[in-house]
């Protein structure tokens, strides 16, 4: 019989890639995947992404975990394009410091190791995954 246990996020922030210097640590609320800017825009010009991080130090046997559910809410749509996303989860894999992390830096003078343009989209790995 499985048992299902919840995990809250022990940190995460938003990475602007239109203000890749500003950290968003203490936002109440993020602007997540592609968006449009700018009035009657066609196709999505600016990018953010989110970065979080789950404390699964209690779990030794990590093949015992057989589902993650992720849950996010919609805060509301606003100017920047349409209710729908498309929003993919990847696996980190570099650690970074909540009230500092930008697009462009992990923390305070350490960049993103897989590059500063990419608000950490290439420290990621793909394990396996579905979305629905």
């Amino acid at each position: 019989m499985s048992t299902a246990t919840t995990i809250y996020a022990t940190k995460g922030t938003m990475l602007d890639g239109d203000n890749v210097a500003v950290n968003y640590g203490s936002a109440t609320t993020w602007n997540i995947g592609q968006q449009c800017t700018g009035f009657g825009c066609g196709t999505p010009t600016e990018r953010s992404n989110a970065v979080l991080s789950f404390d699964v130090s209690a779990y030794t046997d990590p093949s015992a975990i057989t589902v993650a559910v992720l849950n996010l809410t919609t805060a509301g749509v606003g100017h920047k394009g349409s209710a729908e996303r498309q929003i993919y989860a990847y696996r980190l894999d570099q650690d970074f410091t909540e009230a500092e992390a930008t697009w462009q830096e992990a923390d305070d003078g350490g960049d993103w190791t897989g590059g500063t343009t990419v608000g950490a989209a290439n420290n990621s790995a793909i394990t396996q995954y579905s979305k629905s």
